[in-house]
């Protein structure tokens, strides 16, 4: 079993009034508390930040969880500056989400790309709508494992010539797009 101690500073949300008591409550899976020992006082305590790093600065996990999103899911990955050239691998299918919305901005810069996914498996389709501040957009659009091949590719409503690329288990349709606009795709599998 797991033993650990550790110190904690709570605040009194109630500094008017009198403590009466305190009680400590476990945990409902069997924990127990061992109390070393219990100090009041009038100020939150100060202790000094250690010299030691233990892994990154506050706040780095939400940084991790918005890259994995954003690279991740999103599949978003800038690969020149401010969106100028983009390679864009959603994943979407890989979490069983169907529609989906997606905007990225760089405030300083303005430079931006956005695109709007729908999957519709019964009908055996992707749409998306896809527009951006850039230039140049590769996109691998994840297949589900039930498309063995793509049967056609439409972008703006004109037949699109596409590529396979395949990764471990998982199977891309790759195809390079400029920007200049909206760009609207439409993928049969």
């Amino acid at each position: 079993s797991a033993v650990g101690v550790s110190w904690v500073a709570l605040p009194n949300p109630h500094p008017e009034k009198m403590i009466d008591h305190v009680t400590f409550t476990a945990t409902l899976d069997g924990a127990i508390y061992a109390v070393f020992g219990l100090t009041l006082a009038d100020r939150m305590p100060y202790q000094p930040p250690s010299p030691i790093s233990f892994g990154g600065p506050d706040n780095w996990g939400a940084g991790t969880c918005a890259f994995a999103l954003t690279q991740g899911l999103a599949g978003v990955k800038d690969t020149d500056r401010a969106f100028r050239q983009v390679q864009l691998s959603p994943r979407w299918v890989a979490a069983e989400v169907d529609e989906v919305a997606v905007t990225l901005r760089y405030p300083a810069s303005q430079g931006y790309l956005a695109y709007q996914y729908r999957h519709d498996a019964a009908a055996k389709q992707f749409t998306m709508n896809l527009t951006g501040s850039g230039e140049t957009v590769a996109l691998r659009l994840l297949l589900p494992a039930a498309a063995s091949t793509v049967e056609t590719v439409n972008v703006d409503g004109t037949a699109t010539p596409f590529s396979y690329e395949q990764v471990e288990e998982s199977r891309y349709l790759c195809l390079p797009l400029t920007l200049g606009g909206l760009r609207r795709i439409a993928v049969q599998y």
